[in-house]
C-alpha cells in the first residue's frame, strides 16, 4: 500500500492471474489478502472508500472468489472488519 492505487491494483491482478490462491493466509495474524486490505487503517484515515481504485481492489478480490466470511487468527472476517471500521461502501461491495 505504500504506492499509488492503481499500481497496487495492478500487482492484485498480476498476482491472481498467475494463479495465487486468493484466500491464502499470511502466517502472522492468519489473515487472507482481503481481510489484509481491509484491516489497513488507511481506509479510515485517508478515506480509501472515496478512491475507486481501492474499491476495485476490493471488488477484484471477491470475484476471484475472496471470502467475506473467513475468519483470521483474532476471529476476524473481512466482513467484520468492514464493518468495525464503518466501511459502509466496502460492506456493499
Amino acid at each position: 500500500l505504500r504506492h499509488s492505487a492503481e499500481r497496487h491494483a495492478s500487482c492484485a491482478d498480476c498476482a491472481l492471474r498467475w494463479g495465487s490462491p486468493v484466500d491464502a493466509r499470511e502466517p502472522k495474524q492468519g489473515r487472507t489478502a482481503l481481510q489484509d486490505y481491509i484491516g489497513d487503517a488507511r481506509w479510515r484515515t485517508r478515506d480509501f472508500e472515496a478512491s475507486p481504485a481501492h474499491l476495485a481492489v476490493v471488488e477484484r478480490l471477491c470475484s476471484a472468489g475472496a471470502s467475506v466470511v473467513a475468519e483470521d487468527d483474532a476471529g476476524d472476517s473481512a466482513l467484520s472488519l468492514a464493518v468495525a471500521g464503518g466501511l459502509g461502501r466496502v460492506r456493499g461491495l
